[in-house]
């Protein structure tokens, strides 16, 4: 694990063992400019659409054995978002409150979308495949 991953953590007990550190060792880490930084990072989160391997091409399957592939890109999330871990007296002796980058779903509907390359006698089934109309991510707590 690098340093700068576990500086949030080493930041909250920073007051704690100031005394048995350098003060420039201190004041270089707690510096508000570095703090600004991994704060506007934090919650960055990035709506995509993207050929997603394994999924590219999509092969999808009727009942008889025939089969449809084609080239769909998918509704996909990434980045960082803020969490944050914080002591307590009472048991479990942590309190956690967590957040991942996912897909905002509340309007969004299910759109066809049809394979092109097809097998003769391919049922309609496995021409269509149902995708989401979602266009944005957020960070959302976790339950």
């Amino acid at each position: 694990m690098h340093l700068f991953q576990c500086l949030p953590f080493l930041l909250l007990f920073l007051p704690l063992f100031r005394h048995f550190l350098p003060v420039q060792f201190a004041v270089s880490f707690a510096s508000d400019q570095f703090l600004s930084e991994s704060s506007a990072e934090a919650n960055k989160c990035e709506f995509s659409l993207q050929k997603v391997p394994g999924l590219s091409p999509l092969v999808k399957t009727d009942r008889n054995g025939r089969s449809c592939r084609g080239e769909v890109k998918l509704p996909f999330c990434r980045g960082l978002c803020k969490s944050k871990e914080s002591g307590t007296h009472a048991f479990p002796h942590r309190e956690q409150e967590a957040y991942f980058c996912g897909i905002v779903t509340d309007n969004a509907q299910m759109k066809n979308v049809t394979l092109d390359e097809c097998e003769e006698g391919a049922d309609e089934e496995a021409r269509l495949v149902q995708i989401s109309t979602a266009t944005e991510c957020k960070c959302i707590k976790m339950t």
